[in-house]
């Protein structure tokens, strides 16, 4: 059996697996992005960084809470510069759902903020590093 957690994680290496993260030159100092070459994260990371919880909407019990969101944190660093839109516009314009089961609530994946580290335009020693934020939104069970 696995956790919600454990759910979370999958979906997010399963998102970043089907990305496309094309390489990015600056021959004579103009950016140009790559038509046929794409490249892969050499680093993915995805940990849980916050929760918040609050009384059930469905059974009105008190006494106790659940979880409602949940921010996750997702590193992916490249061994090139790369360009970020096309993955970006696909996870940010399409729904990350995973469906409720009998013992898990329905979970909205958002991706909310990226915050990006570029390399030296010319003779880099490394790549792309951009750091997500994502909501995970929890239905109520």
């Amino acid at each position: 059996m696995t956790t919600l957690a454990d759910d979370i994680h999958a979906e997010l290496r399963t998102c970043v697996a089907a990305g496309t993260f094309p390489q990015v030159t600056y021959p004579a100092g103009v950016r140009t992005t790559s038509l046929t070459v794409n490249l892969t994260p050499q680093t993915f990371l995805a940990k849980p960084l916050s929760s918040t919880w609050s009384e059930p909407e469905r059974n009105r019990s008190r006494g106790f809470s659940e979880r409602r969101t949940w921010l996750w944190e997702v590193t992916l660093e490249f061994s090139r510069e790369v360009d970020l839109e096309a993955f970006e516009d696909l996870n940010t314009n399409t729904m990350l759902r995973l469906p409720r089961t009998s013992s898990k609530p329905q979970v909205d994946l958002i991706f909310e903020e990226a915050d990006y580290r570029h390399p030296p335009e010319q003779q880099p020693a490394a790549g792309t590093r951009v750091v997500y934020r994502v909501r995970a939104e929890l239905s109520p069970l």
